[in-house]
């Protein structure tokens, strides 16, 4: 099943909200710094077209910030 498409400006959006709703997130700089969605090589396994480079070390990374972009590039590609 084809997934619905959205700009990278569009997804950054996206991100920016959803982190903010996170309870632990909310007001905080992460929420409101900048998203740098980019493309992947979309091979057409139904793998994600995109992705977010991050500026956090992976050491501090968190579950449930990687849940909130799973879920968005399980429904949206990049158009």
């Amino acid at each position: 099943m084809s997934r619905a498409t959205r700009t990278a400006a569009d997804l950054a959006v996206m991100l920016r909200e959803r982190f903010a709703g996170l309870p632990e997130l909310s007001g905080s700089t992460l929420a409101t710094q900048s998203v740098c969605v980019v493309g992947v090589e979309d091979d057409g396994d139904g793998d994600p077209t995109w992705t977010v480079r991050s500026s956090v070390p992976s050491s501090v990374w968190r579950l449930d910030v990687a849940r909130v972009i799973k879920q968005l590039q399980l429904e949206y590609d990049l158009e």
